[in-house]
């Protein structure tokens, strides 16, 4: 039998081809426009995300110092208004509910891991801050379309560590004490951390010193580094040279601390609290000052609580100060350890010690004694900077870092 050839049905194919090149471009569009909400999704969740860690690091580092829930508070709110106000993050600012924002919650622990709560923890060592940024709404390109919205929530867990080194210290060197406390150093009593005349100062770092170190380029350093501006990073158990001469115009710098200066262009603020003892403290009456029970002797815990009265009043805040500038890293030296007697000394670095600058240093200034001014310093428990190595033992010195969020939300910390 012949088999027959039919025609094939031309018209019927180009129809099929155009229904599934119609298809194919429906769905390319429509991939093309969920990738443009993807993205538009991935870069505010990672907007978000950076937001939240800085605004836990502020918070951290206000709580330990103050130890209030307000002040923290109130540091987190600034801190993440001023990250907003940057380009491209307006879709993520949150609007104001009271002296906090919608949509942000803050807990607090006294363990990273665990424990976090709206209550701020009593007489706590340290204080971790948990922050909580939920359900942003974003814009919506295509997925509207669709009824579906987006959101985006991120969160962060911040707190402190101990260091054992850190660039973020004055170059004053403190020989270990004899009082009962930290490196034989009594909290709460007045020191003399830099002296104007040996003396004075029978038990100093020897001959030719006057409790100045060596942090680089001689006497140019050591007023740049008493500003706030050192980059030589300073480690317990190192060993350090001390800087000869009593670098009185050197010294004087460090007056920036209640009033400002400039270092390279970059500019230092006073602190945000410049109050000082009345009368000011000087080698004669020192011993009287700490003896002293008076109810308005000034100390650092009263600069602790003006400090967080002026945080949280709006006009004080910005009046173009920083607070805790005149809180003071000092390495503590082993001097039985120095090889000689005067001169440019070797020392090794035992511990680093936290002293409260209590007044200028050019307040010191005694009747004539000129050029014989001291740096004096109540000795605190602990203290914070901005960069170092960790340490598991307690060397009184932390930096706040960012912990795993055991609560974590959108891909947290």
């Amino acid at each position: 039998m012949e088999s027959c050839d039919y025609p094939k049905p031309k018209g019927k194919q180009k129809g099929l081809t155009l229904v599934l090149m119609s298809m194919s471009m429906i769905a390319f569009v429509g991939i093309a426009a969920l990738s443009i909400d993807v993205s538009h999704f991935v870069v505010n969740q990672t907007r978000l995300q950076n937001a939240v860690d800085t605004i836990a690091i502020a918070g951290a580092s206000v709580a330990n110092r103050s130890q209030q829930a307000s002040t923290t508070q109130a540091a987190i709110v600034e801190s993440y208004n001023k990250v907003t106000d940057s380009d491209g993050n307006d879709e993520i600012k949150l609007t104001a509910s009271g002296d906090t924002l919608n949509s942000l919650s803050i807990e607090y622990s006294d363990t990273p891991n665990s424990g976090f709560s709206s209550t701020f923890p009593a007489s706590a060592d340290m204080v971790y801050v948990r922050v909580e940024v939920s359900d942003v709404a974003l814009n919506d390109f295509f997925l509207d379309l669709f009824g579906i919205s987006k959101t985006v929530s991120a969160s962060a867990v911040a707190g402190p560590v101990y260091i054992d080194g850190t660039a973020n210290i004055l170059p004053i060197g403190m020989c270990e004490g004899s009082d009962v406390g930290p490196s034989g150093y009594e909290v709460g009593k007045a020191y003399e951390i830099k002296t104007g005349s040996q003396s004075d100062d029978p038990d100093g770092l020897g001959a030719g010193n006057y409790h100045l170190l060596d942090v680089g380029s001689g006497k140019s350093a050591v007023s740049d580094a008493l500003v706030g501006k050192n980059t030589v990073v300073v480690s317990i158990g190192d060993d350090i040279d001390s800087e000869t001469g009593n670098a009185v115009g050197a010294t004087e710098d460090i007056d920036t601390r209640f009033d400002g200066g400039t270092v390279d262009s970059v500019y230092y603020p006073p602190d945000l609290v410049t109050t000082e003892p009345s009368p000011a403290i000087t080698t004669d009456n020192i011993a009287d000052h700490n003896d002293s029970s008076a109810v308005d002797k000034w100390t650092y815990e009263e600069y602790v609580t003006q400090t967080n009265a002026c945080m949280t009043d709006s006009d004080c805040n910005s009046a173009g100060g920083s607070a805790w500038r005149r809180v003071l890293p000092v390495p503590i030296l082993d001097c039985d350890s120095a090889s000689k007697s005067g001169g440019k000394i070797e020392f090794t670095v035992t511990s680093i010690g936290c002293f409260f600058m209590i007044q200028r240093y050019d307040s010191s200034q005694e009747s004539g004694k000129k050029g014989q001014q001291s740096i004096f310093g109540e000795f605190i428990e602990n203290c914070s900077v901005v960069e170092g190595g960790s340490s598991d033992a307690n060397t009184g010195v932390t930096r706040i870092v960012l912990y795993k969020d055991p609560s974590s939300v959108g891909g947290g910390s």
